[in-house]
């Protein structure tokens, strides 16, 4: 009996000295952060339902319609020049027939690398602008960090369950167009930058 009170004395004594000694060890471990809110953004609805973000995205639709316009053309100018050689095909020896027949698919094939690479090339300044869009985008993003003293901006697109009420993108897009329009030739600045 007296066995066991004593081990009972010993773990009471071990529990208390535990107790107290863990959280002072923790607070050494780990400081203490005072929560801030997080905000969230739709960067797709920024980007395309600003001003600043339609003007970037109308460049790249303008030169990507005058690619298909060129694509075109030029598509429909060998399916004349194929029928042409067809037309031609009965009337010539078969060695200059192959001849002319192996330049034009050389012809084609460059056009289409050619226009593959125009396309490519366009693709990636879109990445370009995109990137750039943010980048402008940061000082007015930074703002709103700072007006509602949040320690991020996180993606909606990142973010599962959410209150609406830490969606900022609104507020973005009226911040981002007040700013545009009293800089319109934001964008030729940053170009010449």
């Amino acid at each position: 009996m007296r066995g066991r009170l004593f081990l009972r004395l010993i773990l009471a004594a071990l529990a208390s000295i535990f107790i107290y000694t863990v959280p002072a060890q923790a607070q050494f471990a780990f400081p203490t952060v005072f929560p801030k809110p997080v905000l969230l953004l739709d960067q797709d609805r920024l980007f395309s339902e600003t001003d600043l973000g339609k003007a970037l995205a109308a460049e790249i639709l303008a030169k990507r319609e005058a690619l298909i316009k060129e694509n075109r053309a030029i598509e429909l100018a060998f399916e004349t020049e194929e029928r042409r050689l067809t037309d031609q095909r009965p009337g010539m020896d078969p060695e200059a027939f192959r001849a002319l027949a192996d330049e034009f698919d050389t012809r084609v094939q460059a056009a289409r690398e050619a226009q593959l690479n125009k396309d490519l090339a366009l693709q990636s300044e879109s990445d370009r602008n995109r990137r750039r869009f943010f980048e402008l985008s940061a000082p007015f993003l930074s703002r709103l960090l700072q007006k509602y003293s949040a320690s991020a901006i996180l993606d909606r697109r990142s973010v599962l369950l959410f209150d609406k009420n830490m969606d900022i993108t609104d507020e973005a897009i009226a911040l981002l167009n007040e700013a545009f329009a009293q800089n319109p030739d934001l964008l030729s600045k940053e170009q010449t930058q």
